[in-house]
């Protein structure tokens, strides 16, 4: 019986597994890796540089527009 439960909290703890594949790392991640943040922030980057110059883009066609009006005025 005292196997059996020994077998079991070995199991669940992934002591099996880790005999089973010596090469693989059974340690779980919590977070992000640099590279993935890195990532992140890259895409992120682009994101905003392109919402940023349609904004400009938008501004610049209100500004001729408003000048249009005042010249109409």
């Amino acid at each position: 019986m005292r196997n059996v439960t020994e077998r079991q909290t070995a199991r669940a703890s992934g002591a099996d597994c880790a005999q089973q594949e010596p090469g693989r790392n059974l340690r779980r991640a919590e977070g992000f890796t640099l590279a993935e943040l890195l990532v992140l922030a890259a895409i992120g980057a682009v994101l905003a540089g392109l919402a940023l110059a349609d904004l400009s883009q938008e501004r610049s066609k209100l500004l001729q527009e408003a000048c249009a009006n005042n010249l109409k005025q």
